[in-house]
Formats: structure tokens, sequence, C-alpha cells
């Protein structure tokens, strides 16, 4: 089996993004195809168990919406239209705000940043910290939300993908902090 022949099959299997997290040794070509098979499967069995521990613990924190909205925000994204980026910019909002409630029991952001400080997923209690999380995200909340009657649609993909990658960073931040603290 040649390396092109691993790196197909692999991304007929996996999808390519998820096969760029493989490495596979070298000396893989040169074994037979019995070992070969069985390496594989267990790298594939250990990516699959990452993956459903990642899944559990998103739905053990009730993020599970947040991370849908986060993933619905990449495909309209992908798409690389003003609604697309439009679009993408509405369901990061829709993430801050959903992974926020689901924490802390409100959608204020305000009020969601002080319960979240008192239970210790933001910072470690300190003051300044979690005022400087309140103005961020209430900050965040305007710059993704559309203003007035005939809201300006978003073509620039650059603005789209900073709100992107700031909600990723952010939703994954705050659901490692609340598993820490459970």
């Amino acid at each position: 089996m040649t390396q092109e022949q691993v790196c197909s099959a692999c991304v007929d299997q996996l999808a390519f993004k998820d096969v760029c997290y493989f490495s596979f040794p070298v000396g893989l070509l040169d074994v037979d195809e019995k070992s070969r098979k069985l390496f594989l499967e267990q790298v594939s069995n250990q990516f699959i168990e990452t993956r459903m521990r990642q899944i559990a613990n998103i739905e053990k924190l009730g993020l599970t919406e947040a991370f849908r909205y986060l993933q619905n925000a990449q495909q309209r994204f992908q798409t690389r239209t003003p609604e697309g980026y439009s679009n993408c910019k509405t369901d990061c909002r829709n993430a801050v705000i959903s992974a926020l409630s689901s924490l802390s029991g409100t959608e204020d952001i305000r009020k969601a940043v002080k319960i979240l400080g008192k239970k210790g997923i933001i910072g470690a209690r300190e003051e300044e910290l979690i005022a400087a999380f309140e103005n961020l995200l209430a900050k965040m909340k305007d710059v993704l939300s559309k203003k007035g009657p005939h809201p300006p649609m978003a073509t620039e993909e650059e603005d789209a993908e900073l709100a992107l990658n700031i909600t990723q960073a952010l939703v994954t931040y705050l659901g490692k902090r609340a598993l820490q603290v459970k």
C-alpha cells in the first residue's frame, strides 16, 4: 500500500480536516497489511474515543446548542458570500449568548458574567477580570448584532473570520473552565 493510498483511504473515511490530526510512522508502509490495518484501527479508535469524550463533556455542560451555533457559523462562513458572512456573525452572537445562558441560567450578559465569576468559571473571582469579561462580552454582542431597520451586510470576510475565531476561542475557554470547576 502506498502512502498516497493510505492518505486517500483516511480522507475517504474521516474527511480532510480530521486526517490532519494523524501522523503515521514511515515504517507503516513497510509492514504487512494485517499489522497496518491493526495500527490504523487503533489510531481511528483513539480518535473516535477522544471525540466522544468531547461530545459527552459538551452535553454534560449543556453547551450543545452553543456548539451547534458555532458549527453553523463555520458552515455559513464557508459559503464565502456577503449573506454567509452576515449569518456567520449572527450565529457567533447566538453561540456566545447560548453558552452564557447554559452556564449561568440567564441571557443577560452582565448578570451571566457575574454569576460565572461567582462560580469561579471566569477568573479566580478577581473583580477586575470579571469586569473585563463583562465588558468584552457585552461589546462582542454589540459587534455581532445587526443594527437599525436595514442592517448593513457583513461583506468583509475578515470581519466574519475575526468574529468566528473570537467566538470559538471564547466558547472553548468557557467550556474548559466550567469542566475544571465541576
